[in-house]
């Protein structure tokens, strides 16, 4: 019975379709003033496309009579859907007009929205259907392109078009809206990241060296927001502590970051320029912008690991100077905030470069004890999340007893321990407490072990009173 019913239905469904396709199939000039019935045409075509078992097959002349439709503003947005629905399944009729309609398309877009035309300014104007219909257009380019890297018919894409194609494509990943954003990163991730397809395309070496230089800054004031940031900005523009999970936040950071990473390696330098020319702008008064100086330095900390260990020396303590000259000259706690949590966050991401120089893992460490007693909302948080990744990260350095020292990093550790006097909330003792406890269980000798150990039981029993909490 219900295999019957199934029948049925396909049966019935596919009268509907051949009944829509009819429609689509006469005169497309007169039918152009039967909006509603167009509509329904298109997003039935939609729905039925779903219910066929075997290959969904759709003559040229409905193509061409859809591609007609995009352009009018009355159907355009159900005939965009259909197409996109159409190019989901690269078939070779599909295929056979893809190209002559993104060209077409591109020329119908150019008139609507000029490349010489500001596209931020314009969508602040914009109603909700322009930028769902900007959306959809940024959506069949990326499906199409996804389309032709698959078959790997590069030779069908003019230079031309693959041009204005990206110039669109840079334009919209200026925009805010998020899912327009996502869709670019999609499109920057299949295009910059496909080597077979950039060399085919070899002469346009200068124009694709543009588009990585535009792209690392994009990605640099876009960067979001990283899961060990636990600070930020709400709509009042007050710093304070992030009380919920941002999974979409995070999902977004680490999209950025697997793009940037894959993007730099192929010109780190380009990045380190990039990054050292934005971080400049911060230490002047006029350029100063918490929101940007954040995308800088979640960029810094996402792309560890790019560069060879004397260049990466060189970037990680420049960038750590100009953030603790800012500390030390911007005024206002949120300010202090933000640009202790992106010191915080940088540090913590390059476990390599502080195992490899004692004096500024010392440095580091001896800050952190500084930012564990700062009673703006997060940072405590931060900052004791931060030295327990340090500590696991570089123990085996903190436990060493440098040559031109007179005591190694675990003694410094434990002149400070009456630093958790100054935390507010008992889960950072204990969260402190345990690293130190996870230090001494690295030592390598029963004398160190046991003197420490000692140490710090005298400590928790004697120096610190637990019944003050």
């Amino acid at each position: 019975k219900i295999l019957k019913n199934q029948f049925k239905l396909i049966t019935q469904l596919k009268r509907i379709d051949n009944m829509c396709r009819f429609i689509l199939q006469q005169n497309i000039f007169f039918l152009d003033r039967q909006t509603l019935l167009l509509n329904l045409v298109l997003k039935i075509l939609c729905y039925t496309k779903e219910f066929y078992i075997g290959d969904w097959i759709i003559e040229k002349k409905i193509v061409n009579s859809v591609i007609f439709l995009c352009f009018k503003p009355v159907t355009r947005d159900q005939a965009l859907n259909l197409i996109i629905e159409l190019n989901k399944t690269p078939q070779k009729i599909v295929m056979m007009f893809t190209v002559k309609f993104i060209e077409n398309f591109i020329l119908h877009i150019q008139e609507i929205l000029p490349f010489s035309e500001n596209y931020g300014e314009l969508f602040k104007i914009s109603d909700s259907e322009s930028k769902d219909y900007i959306l959809k257009i940024s959506l069949i380019f990326l499906v199409f392109f996804k389309n032709y890297i698959k078959i790997k018919n590069f030779f069908l894409i003019s230079t031309g078009l693959l041009m204005k194609i990206n110039q669109f494509m840079l334009k919209i990943t200026c925009l805010p809206q998020i899912e327009i954003f996502k869709i670019a990163l999609e499109w920057w991730g299949v295009f910059l990241l496909n080597d077979e397809f950039l060399t085919h395309f070899y002469f346009l070496k200068e124009f694709f060296a543009k588009i990585l230089l535009d792209m690392i800054v994009l990605i640099v004031v876009r960067m979001a927001k990283p899961e060990e940031v636990l600070i930020r900005e709400d709509e009042n523009g007050q710093i304070i502590k992030v009380s919920l999970r941002d999974t979409e936040t995070f999902e977004l950071h680490e999209r950025l970051k697997n793009i940037l990473i894959n993007i730099t390696k192929k010109n780190p330098k380009l990045f380190k320029k990039v990054i050292l020319e934005k971080l400049a702008f911060q230490s002047k008064k006029k350029y100063w912008n918490r929101k940007i100086l954040n995308s800088i330095c979640w960029s810094v900390g996402a792309t560890t690991g790019i560069f060879g260990e004397e260049e990466e020396k060189n970037f990680i303590i420049t960038i750590i100077k100009d953030l603790l000259y800012l500390c030390d000259t911007k005024k206002g706690k949120d300010n202090k905030a933000v640009i202790a949590s992106n010191i915080m966050f940088i540090v913590g991401q390059y476990p390599r470069f502080l195992k490899a120089h004692w004096k500024f893992l010392k440095t580091v460490i001896n800050k952190l004890f500084e930012f564990m007693q700062e009673i703006h909302p997060g940072i405590q948080d931060m900052a004791c999340d931060t030295f327990q990744k340090i500590c696991k990260d570089c123990y085996s350095v903190i436990l060493v007893n440098e040559i031109s020292q007179d005591k190694f990093l675990l003694e410094y550790i434990f002149e400070s321990l009456t630093v958790v006097k100054k935390f507010d909330e008992f889960r950072h003792i204990e969260q402190f407490l345990n690293v130190v406890g996870f230090l001494i269980s690295k030592l390598n000798t029963v004398v160190n072990l046991q003197k420490y150990t000692e140490k710090i039981f005298k400590f928790i029993n004697k120096d610190f009173d637990f019944g003050s909490l």
